[in-house]
């Protein structure tokens, strides 16, 4: 059961709430107020829930009891009814789950953990369900029902998490100026705080695909890892069961693509081969091997623009529309560029001292003997520079996200990329 409050707006518009201050310029949360009541919500626009319809907005749960009382009221009642539903359902997920990988012993102990926990919270301290302590609270609203919407500066994004984080004060009614100069002040670095509001918001019940999304990468953490790393045309095993990651196949790969490819423009010899659709070859081996998650790396890199960029993706086996079949899809994409023109003196020392490059730098030199083998060679540790920059920053993301949805299974709610 969704927590859609569509119950609130058609009730008798009795709560109180004060007038809203006048807007100033460049705020730093979305205003949302509804026609059927006189209640303003300041928070962050999230986006649409599933049925397209209904706009959700992430709202400090301190706020929204300090500012519309009444309305939080209401709120809680059926936000424990929600998590009650989701508790008793998630018992019969998890004893489902067990019994399908019954041999699987370290699984089986993650999935007692959390049946325990679940357990435990249905009972709560005074036999009801234990209330819920996200930081956010979800309120979905009809866009029907939207009188305004004074959507926030576009850096509100980046800066107002942060500032929730922090604990600033009056951020819902302060500027994104505002908030990024004391946040400054303090020597808060804002660019590099990673902030999931998904980590602060009430968890709400999965759908039968963001179930078996959740499972994939719960399994990937306690089961089996899977992980390939390629450049779209040829891939290699690596992490848990494989060799050491093979760069140097990686880089002549790379580096024969680009061959092959400019030659062809060169030559006029028609267009090149199509990239295949549907999802990539790692995710065949993955389902024979009977996993159900599968992490992929993609290489792409641009030698005109002198730039590579890093794609990493996980494969999750998850159930079609028609629910008779199951069919495999991204549920976490991160692309990470980076500038293979700028200068990494440090890791560019490290590549060229390490053995497995030297067969791809001999490839190159011997494909471009002579001095342009010696630039054609520079230039392959400019970009193999490049790309463990990138491959550092995209291993960071995933890393997070495997975090995030491996800690337990009450939430918090694992949005499916489009």
């Amino acid at each position: 059961m969704r927590i859609i409050l569509a119950w609130t707006l058609l009730l008798a518009p009795a709560m109180a709430s004060a007038a809203p201050p006048a807007k100033p310029k460049g705020l730093a949360v979305d205003v949302v107020e509804l026609k059927s009541r006189p209640v303003t919500l300041r928070g962050l626009v999230l986006g649409k829930d599933a049925d397209a319809r209904t706009t959700l907005v992430a709202v400090p749960r301190w706020w929204i009891e300090a500012n519309a009382a009444e309305f939080y009221t209401e709120y809680l009642k059926h936000e424990t009814d929600a998590r009650r539903t989701l508790l008793t359902k998630l018992v019969e997920r998890i004893d489902a789950w067990k019994e399908r990988r019954a041999d699987d012993r370290r699984l089986q102990t993650f999935l007692d953990e959390q049946k325990e926990r679940a357990g435990k919270a249905l009972r709560g301290n005074d036999g009801d369900v234990a209330p819920c302590e996200s930081k956010l609270v979800l309120v979905a609203v009809p866009d029907r029902e939207i009188k305004r919407h004074d959507p926030a500066d576009p850096q509100a994004r980046q800066v107002t998490p942060v500032a929730w984080a922090e604990e600033l004060k009056d951020v819902e009614t302060r500027t994104v100026t505002s908030l990024r100069d004391e946040l400054q002040k303090d020597k808060i670095d804002i660019a590099a705080r990673m902030i999931d509001l998904t980590e602060w918001l009430p968890p709400r019940l999965d759908t039968a695909e963001q179930w078996a999304a959740r499972q994939a990468i719960v399994e990937y953490e306690y089961r089996r890892q899977a992980d390939f790393q390629g450049t779209g045309e040829a891939y290699f095993r690596t992490g848990e069961g494989a060799k050491p990651p093979a760069l140097a196949d990686i880089l002549s790969s790379m580096f024969q693509s680009n061959l092959t490819g400019g030659l062809l423009d060169l030559l006029d010899e028609g267009p090149r081969k199509p990239k295949p659709s549907g999802p990539p070859k790692p995710v065949g081996t993955a389902e024979k091997e009977g996993l159900d998650g599968v992490r992929i790396t993609t290489l792409e890199q641009d030698l005109n623009a002198r730039r590579v960029t890093v794609r990493t993706e996980f494969w999750a086996r998850v159930p079609s529309q028609d629910k008779v079949a199951a069919a495999w899809r991204p549920i976490f994409q991160w692309n990470e560029t980076a500038d293979a023109a700028k200068a990494r003196p440090d890791t560019e020392a490290r590549i060229r001292k390490d053995p497995q490059v030297s067969r791809a730098l001999e490839l190159v030199s011997s494909l471009l003997p002579g001095g342009d083998g010696e630039a054609a060679t520079n230039t392959a540790i400019r970009f193999g520079a490049a790309v463990m920059e990138a491959q550092q920053a995209a291993d960071a993301r995933f890393i997070h996200f495997r975090a995030v949805y491996t800690r337990g299974l009450e939430g918090p709610p694992l949005t499916l990329p489009k």
